[in-house]
């Protein structure tokens, strides 16, 4: 039987443990303790047509509760490295681990159960009647309990400041309403590692800075893909360039960020607010 779009979604977004268990599985099993690399890529490469990589030989790791920005020109690779990281092209060469994890068909359950991934498109991810239907859709699908759903409803729109538009239809929300509403979908599920495409984009200054400030409360291991540079300087402490499908640096933000040369040999300029100085 095809899959409609939003059967789709609902396996990137839903596939997490009912019982709602987060870390712990994965700072300690048995009498094992997790690598201090949360996310481990080695030797990644990918392309969609043979021949023509997408991405070539990339390798790089992040740790817990670690925040990087994955910046580049378009076409750089930045979105089909997020969609290889939750497991969505399984056709790729080299080896992925997330939260201790192989990535692969047979652990692609688990890989999806700690890893929640926000669509560039909000309404790619809403497709319920409200917001609460929205946020509440993947814990109902699990059969939690409804003093649990309603539990999880409430602290996801919370951590999103959107706990007054609970019952606000979706197509009534702004454009940044509805990605605050995205992520809450997300953050309903507990994940450890959340993945984030183009975040700010269409937002107003007052619903960026806001994002902003959302983002940098969260404990999650965060990958944040975005031309934004200013926004990626304010949510990130590290940063890999990409450049026609390779990682061309991986630095501190500031370093790579405010480095003009660097940025204009790979066809970004610096940051709109450090361009005037």
């Amino acid at each position: 039987m095809r899959k409609t779009q939003k059967t789709a979604f609902f396996i990137v977004i839903c596939a997490y443990r009912a019982d709602g268990s987060s870390c712990d599985y994965f700072i300690q099993k048995g009498n094992q303790t997790m690598s201090k690399n949360f996310i481990e890529i080695n030797a990644l490469t990918f392309a969609y047509e043979k021949n023509t990589p997408v991405l070539n030989n990339i390798s790089f790791h992040a740790h817990n509760h670690e925040t990087i920005g994955i910046v580049g020109a378009n076409g750089a690779g930045k979105s089909t490295l997020l969609k290889l990281l939750v497991g969505l092209e399984l056709t790729y060469q080299g080896s992925i681990t997330m939260a201790d994890i192989d990535l692969n068909r047979a652990n692609l359950s688990l890989i999806r159960q700690k890893t929640g991934y926000v669509f560039q498109d909000s309404n790619s991810q809403l497709f319920m009647s409200n917001v609460y239907e929205d946020v509440a859709f993947a814990p109902r699908n699990y059969q939690l309990p409804q003093a649990e759903i309603d539990a999880r409803v409430n602290t996801a729109l919370e951590q999103v400041h959107l706990s007054d538009l609970k019952d606000r239809q979706i197509y009534k929300l702004s454009g940044g309403e509805k990605k605050l509403a995205a992520i809450a979908t997300v953050l309903s599920m507990k994940p450890d590692i959340m993945l984030m495409d183009e975040p700010s984009a269409a937002l107003d200054p007052k619903k960026r800075r806001n994002l902003i400030h959302i983002l940098n409360a969260l404990p999650q291991t965060k990958l944040i893909a975005s031309h934004d540079l200013d926004f990626i300087l304010d949510t990130c402490s590290r940063v890999l360039l990409l450049s026609h499908g390779e990682i061309i640096a991986d630095d501190t933000a500031e370093k790579i960020l405010l480095d003009k040369t660097l940025l204009e040999e790979n066809n970004l300029e610096l940051p709109l607010s450090y361009s005037r100085k």
